[in-house]
This record gives structure tokens, C-alpha cells and sequence, in this order.
């Protein structure tokens, strides 16, 4: 057969490491043991061997993937059978394997990561675009019950919760906030809270605030600023820790959007 009617493999869906072998640089054909066709012993056509002698598998890489689709039902069973049977002792050997070469492997990974990043953010967002409504719809059952385990019980998830509808009130839903709450806000979670807490007056406890009994209360009102983007300096004015402060549910509830310059 011609080799170039010979057609290449996917090289988008199974990306190839572009190592030249000894049988590449030198035009050595290999006959496949799988289908007997011969084809250029390329890593185009073959998969890598490092203990062959032109550096490529015997089966080629059509072959592989035929057979490899076949029986991967068979395989991936016997492959838990395996690690079921041997579970302890696998998983004392990927220790130690990790912690050896740990660096190594948080190196690779970066720079694969760095590498691929623009590639998996498109593959992710085409997965999202068509998959949006069975995705959310896998997420909300764990998304609701994280909710309600949490709020009004853990301090820092009520706290982020609140701080976040906040935000999205201040802009009016018509631009999105992006990143964490130190980048868009200035202050950590932490801080808040300090700052938050400092202004206690008598009475006043977080017990109180998880209940709803105190609210998270801008001094002078979001309606005041009328911000347009988390950039906008009328933002960075409304959301300064100067601005907030623990206020009694009745009392901001009675104070509603008034301003106070006094």
C-alpha cells in the first residue's frame, strides 16, 4: 500500500509525543502484527516502545484502538478485580511512588497545564454550552442540600452566602462577579469578620447573626452608589469596611435606603 494513502490517526483526540524514533529518522517500515498491513515505523502510525528496537509497538495504532474499544468492558473488570483484591498494598505503593517523586510530578503537571489551558477551556466550555441544562440539573440536588446543611450554621458559608447576594443586589444583576472575594472586595472572609466583629455592641454575637436576628448593613445605603461593575471606584466606596457594620434585623429593616451624613 502507498504510504500516503495510508490514513493517520486522530492526532487531536489522542495527542502524540513528537520524540523522533530511530526507524523515523532512518525510513524503516514495520509490518503490524494485527493486521499485517506495513506502514511507516512512526509515531504517526505506531505508538512508542522504548525496548524495541526502532522504538515503535508492533501493533499498530488503528490496530490498538479496534482492540482497545473492543474489550475495554473486559479489561476495566479485570482491572478492579485487581485493585480491589490488592488495595492495600497499591495504594502503599502510589505513596511512595508520589512522595518520591512528588516534585517531578508538580512540575509536569503545571506545565501541562500551562500547555493545554487555552485547549481544555474551550473543550469545557463547548461541554457546558451543550450540556447546560443536564449539568445544572446534576448540581442543584447537591448544591441545595449543601445549602441548607450549612447556612445559618457555618459562620464563614453564611457569611461568603451573604456577602454574595449583596454584591450581586449592588450591581443590580447586570454584570457578573468574578473572582474571590479578596481580588473583587479588597479584605478577606477573616477580615470581615474581625471588622464585623469589632463593632458588636451589647448583645450582639455571631449565634445572633447566623439566625438573622443582625444584618451585614452598609452605612450609607447600595442605592447611593448605584455602581456598574465590580471595577467601578462607586464599588470599591459602597463595599469599604469603613461602610460596613452589624446591624439589629429591625433596625436595618426600619432604616431601609436612608442616607445618613451626619
Amino acid at each position: 500500500m502507498d504510504d500516503n494513502t495510508i490514513p493517520l490517526f486522530d492526532l487531536e483526540s489522542k495527542p502524540i509525543k513528537r520524540t523522533r524514533t530511530i526507524a523515523e529518522r532512518s525510513g524503516i517500515f514495520r509490518k503490524c502484527t494485527a493486521c499485517g498491513e506495513s506502514k511507516p515505523a512512526t509515531l504517526d502510525y505506531f505508538h512508542a516502545c522504548n525496548h524495541s528496537p526502532d522504538g515503535v509497538r508492533a501493533v499498530c495504532r488503528v490496530c490498538r484502538a479496534k482492540d482497545n474499544a473492543e474489550h475495554n468492558e473486559e479489561r476495566t473488570a479485570k482491572k478492579r478485580a485487581h485493585y480491589a483484591k490488592n488495595k492495600e498494598r497499591l495504594l502503599v505503593i502510589t505513596r511512595e511512588n508520589y512522595a518520591k517523586n512528588a516534585e517531578q510530578r508538580r512540575e509536569y503537571a503545571r506545565d501541562q497545564h500551562w500547555k493545554n489551558r487555552e485547549r481544555n477551556l474551550k473543550r469545557m466550555q463547548a461541554n457546558w454550552d451543550e450540556n447546560r441544562d443536564i449539568l445544572n440539573e446534576r448540581r442543584r440536588p447537591g448544591s441545595r442540600a449543601k445549602f441548607h446543611e450549612l447556612y445559618g450554621k457555618d459562620l464563614t458559608f453564611t457569611l461568603k452566602h451573604r456577602v454574595g447576594a449583596l454584591i450581586r443586589r449592588t450591581l443590580r444583576f447586570n454584570k457578573k462577579k468574578d473572582g474571590k472575594m479578596k481580588d473583587i472586595l479588597g479584605f478577606t472572609v477573616d477580615e470581615l469578620r474581625q471588622h464585623i466583629e469589632d463593632q458588636f455592641t451589647e448583645g450582639m454575637n455571631w449565634d445572633k447573626f447566623l439566625s438573622g436576628e443582625i444584618h451585614l448593613d452598609h452605612k450609607t445605603p447600595i442605592n447611593f452608589f448605584k455602581p456598574q461593575s465590580v471595577d467601578d471606584p462607586a464599588f470599591k466606596e459602597c463595599w469599604a469596611l469603613s461602610n460596613l457594620q452589624p446591624l439589629w434585623a429591625r433596625d436595618n429593616l426600619s432604616k431601609g435606603a436612608k442616607v445618613n451624613f451626619g
